[in-house]
């Protein structure tokens, strides 16, 4: 298994759902990038085209270790979405961009 199949298990729209409630804005101060590039890499079905420089920051800006996907995909089924009942209109929109960007792998 390549490095790009490895980080591909966890790609960027999933990386942005795991980091909910966490805002846009949020995830650029953590991590360092403009909210341009957050939002841009969080609609990308997969790591495709995106520099290791950029993948790092963002995944670490969303709380996700790439390389120990295991460990991430206990957490994600073990997590708990309560929050997901509190969201604003706008938060709303943005988990169904990204979970229709996931279904359209």
């Amino acid at each position: 298994m390549t490095l790009l199949e490895k980080v591909n298990q966890f790609p960027p729209n999933i990386c942005r759902l795991l980091a909910a409630p966490k805002t846009t804005r949020d995830i650029a101060e953590n991590c360092g990038l403009p909210k341009s590039t957050v939002h841009q890499v969080s609609l990308r079905p997969n790591w495709n085209g995106v520099t290791v420089e950029v993948m790092e920051k963002f995944s670490h800006g969303c709380g996700v270790n790439l390389l120990a996907t295991k460990r991430e995909k206990q957490f994600m089924h073990r997590r708990s979405w309560r929050f997901l009942k509190s969201m604003t209109a706008n938060q709303r929109r943005m988990i169904n961009r990204l979970l229709a960007a996931t279904s359209a792998r």
